[in-house]
């Protein structure tokens, strides 16, 4: 599979997971294992912007980036990889330093694809202008 279609479907599947979140906010709070306690419209709100604002918009830049005339393809791609890998190495630093118990195979898995992701960003992404 060509890079440029893997970067397309990364960033798809991207914006289609932040509209579930903003369109289904408890079955993401499930599937992330959050408990946000009732009457509690700030918890609501994070998973919000970050599960659901934050991803629509880092898969849509992506996509934009991906257009033929956009010339700073690299750049974009880049800053993208950085940002994934910031998301890692926050959730790996808190699983492995301030968590009061083990991480359970959801956090390692989801650690895995924060990893991915930046690789296919910073990878692809490069390849896409060499």
């Amino acid at each position: 599979m060509e890079a440029t279609r893997v970067l397309r479907i990364v960033s798809a599947a991207l914006v289609a997971f932040g509209l579930f979140a903003l369109a289904m906010p408890e079955a993401m709070a499930d599937l992330a294992n959050l408990t946000v306690m009732p009457g509690q419209g700030d918890g609501w709100g994070e998973i919000g912007a970050l599960y659901g604002g934050m991803m629509v918009a880092m898969g849509g830049v992506a996509l934009y980036a991906m257009r033929e005339s956009f010339a700073d393809r690299a750049v974009v791609m880049g800053v993208l990889a950085i940002l994934w890998l910031g998301v890692a190495a926050g959730r790996l630093l808190v699983m492995l330093v301030t968590a009061p118990d083990p991480s359970g195979l959801m956090g390692w898995l989801n650690l895995g694809i924060e990893l991915a992701v930046a690789g296919v960003y910073g990878l692809l992404g490069r390849k896409q202008t060499a």
